[in-house]
């Protein structure tokens, strides 16, 4: 059972909390994937700032929108 999880991306070589646009993680898969737990874990945006974050809330909105609406 997953209970939280932090999301932010990365370039691969550093652990810099990029917004989930940026980086080297395909991010909708994973997204896809913690959206479809049973228990619907605690998503947790880890960013350096309020920009990022916004950024990164936009498009987890629209993919876990998408992803919920397909049943």
């Amino acid at each position: 059972m997953l209970i939280y999880a932090h999301l932010h991306n990365t370039s691969g070589s550093q652990d810099r909390h990029l917004p989930l646009t940026q980086g080297v993680i395909p991010v909708e898969p994973v997204l896809s994937r913690l959206a479809r737990c049973l228990n619907r874990p605690m998503l947790i945006l880890e960013m350096p700032g309020l920009a990022e974050i916004r950024e990164s809330l936009s498009l987890l909105q629209r993919i876990l929108q998408r992803v919920t609406s397909l049943g």
